[in-house]
């Protein structure tokens, strides 16, 4: 029991609520904007200054705090959001703003998470919704399995059947589509009757986990009392109130309370849910439970389940982080390591960026080296491009077999760059679910998967990495010289003839010379033990600034002279 704005509140653990909803079947899912800030979707917060941007570039105030804290309450943290709509202009020009806002964003994890355990039985197959976008529905139609069908307004209310063996979301707010977004504080006084009425229904003898929300609209505020007011049966099995709270997960129960405290008295829920609830906590378990991220607590439930089907499917659509953390921990590696990891990736992925030399960027592929064996039937070529382009990779020949190299760890995670490059653009669904058939492998071989929606047969995943248990990464010539001889001997298999490898390494800490020299030595090696076989090997360079063409000559010269003719094709 914890004391908050002079009232005594309940605060129980995270995986109270996830052993009540998994063994229970009987829970609703409330899913509130928190929930698609995770879809790069701006916060209430966000928006506000947005709008308050535009608004002030036109209105030129002569002293813009104290015109947007009159016109447009600005500090009153439960009426600035719809002060700011309201005073933006007409339903059509909101609307318009946030089809804006949303075009092209996918659907996440939690979006996922949310229509499989629908599906699954886990939650009820009614969820509620104050969102107006169409991440659930969208997630519902990538899955394929099941329809779902979306309550926007009273006029739709007469489509939902509660026994009907079909899903559907309830949009309490409306959407965008139907141009009929609730945002304003007139308009969110009341949630409309119809809707109103089913959430009421779905209700009975059953729970609602609320995820995303803050709960400061009356509309909210409203139903609720409505809800909690309403016969015995109503919520009967509880709501439970998600809170995000910052830092790493805790499991001391005293922490993790204090930081439930600290987030509320941050106005991360107002204070009218939270005397709402305090009220109501007599008469059936109204809980607040701490969130460290929608899409972590739904994966939580998901794997509580423990149905494998269903933890395979949401597998593949975990988040980027959020899949690389649940690989990294299967691998065997301390929450600190897989910090430290995820930390090292995004710093390079930040230096990546930054370090980018544009004008040395070659804009479509050109090849300035080639090579070809005096006695054998392997030839190679240089290229300055990006190896995951598909004009690159296309040959045009549609009996030719061939494969592109991804450079990974030994977790086979494409935790970035080529590698992860190369997952999204050959889909990242499809190949992630070839993937799951193979655990951690050892550093030096390959995995093959199909090529997806890559113009090649094959992606050979090359693990030349070795990640270490404390998160740090090993690799050197040697191990890409012996990873490149996996791959020889994956082509050969498979009678792959055309090959497109990346510098291998390159991005852990090797030298770009270094990596070319290694992979020359492999095909060296595969050269002399191998002088009948026909292949054809594409070394791909992103660009001159990541290696010179003198300098690529000069390896290539030093390296295969005496068993290949080396020609210069860019004078």
């Amino acid at each position: 029991m914890a004391k908050i704005f002079n009232t005594e509140v309940d605060i129980v653990p995270e995986h109270e609520v996830i052993r009540q909803a998994v063994t229970n079947k009987n829970y609703v899912a409330w899913i509130g904007a928190g929930t698609s800030v995770e879809a790069k979707i701006k916060t209430a917060a966000q928006i506000c200054e947005d709008l308050r941007k535009e608004m002030a570039s036109f209105a030129q105030p002569a002293d813009e705090k104290e015109w947007a804290r009159t016109e447009l309450n600005w500090d009153d943290m439960e009426r600035r959001y719809s002060t700011c709509l309201k005073k933006y202009g007409s339903d059509a020009s909101r609307v318009r703003y946030f089809r804006q806002l949303i075009q092209d964003l996918p659907p996440v994890f939690s979006h996922h998470a949310v229509s499989l355990l629908m599906q699954a039985g886990f939650l009820k197959k009614t969820c509620l919704t104050t969102n107006f976008d169409k991440l659930i529905e969208i997630a519902f139609a990538q899955q394929g399995s099941s329809e779902c069908q979306p309550i926007r307004s009273e006029e739709e209310a007469r489509f939902w059947r509660q026994e009907e063996d079909k899903y559907y979301v309830i949009k309490l707010h409306g959407d965008y589509d139907t141009h009929n977004i609730l945002n304003t504080n007139d308009e969110t006084v009341r949630i409309p009757k119809q809707l109103h009425g089913i959430g009421l229904t779905i209700l009975k003898q059953s729970g609602l986990i609320v995820v995303g929300s803050s709960g400061y609209e009356d509309s909210v505020v409203r139903f609720f009392n409505d809800v909690l007011d309403d016969d015995s049966t109503a919520l009967n099995m509880g709501l439970f109130w998600g809170v995000y709270v910052d830092g790493p997960r805790q499991t001391d129960p005293g922490a993790v309370e204090e930081r439930v405290i600290s987030a509320i008295k941050q106005r991360r829920v107002s204070q009218k849910i939270v005397e709402l609830m305090a009220r109501k906590k007599g008469d059936r378990p109204c809980s607040f439970f701490p969130l460290w991220g929608a899409g972590n607590f739904f994966f939580k439930v998901v794997q509580s389940t423990e149905y494998r089907s269903v933890i395979g499917r949401a597998e593949r659509y975990l988040d980027h982080k959020m899949r690389l953390q649940h690989i990294f921990t299967q691998g065997g590696l301390t929450p600190q390591a897989i910090l430290r990891r995820l930390e090292k990736l995004d710093q390079k992925e930040q230096s990546r960026t930054r370090g980018q030399d544009l004008s040395t960027r070659a804009q479509t592929a050109t090849r300035v080296w080639k090579a070809v064996g005096h006695k054998s039937k392997l030839s190679l070529e240089i290229l300055y491009g990006d190896i995951t382009s598909r004009s690159l990779m296309d040959s045009g020949d549609p009996l030719l077999r061939s494969a592109v190299t991804s450079p990974e760890d030994n977790f086979v995670s494409a935790s970035g760059g080529v590698a992860l490059a190369l997952l999204r653009k050959a889909g990242q669904h499809t190949i992630l679910n070839e993937l799951s058939k193979f655990s951690k492998v050892e550093q030096g071989n390959v995995v093959v998967t199909s090529g997806g929606e890559l113009p090649v047969n094959y992606i050979f995943h090359a693990a030349a990495t070795q990640l270490a248990p404390d998160g740090a990464s090993k690799v050197s010539p040697g191990d890409i010289f012996k990873t490149m001889n996996s791959v020889f001997e994956a082509a050969l298999s498979l009678q792959v003839t055309q090959i497109f490898v990346p510098l291998i390494g390159s991005g852990e800490g090797i030298r770009p010379v270094e990596s070319l020299e290694a992979i020359l030595r492999a095909v060296k090696q595969f050269d002399a033990d191998h002088p009948t076989t026909q292949l054809h090997l594409s070394i791909v360079i992103l660009d001159e600034g990541t290696l010179g063409r003198k300098e690529v000559g000069i390896c290539l010269n030093n390296t295969m002279h005496k068993e290949f003719v080396v020609e210069n094709t860019v004078p």
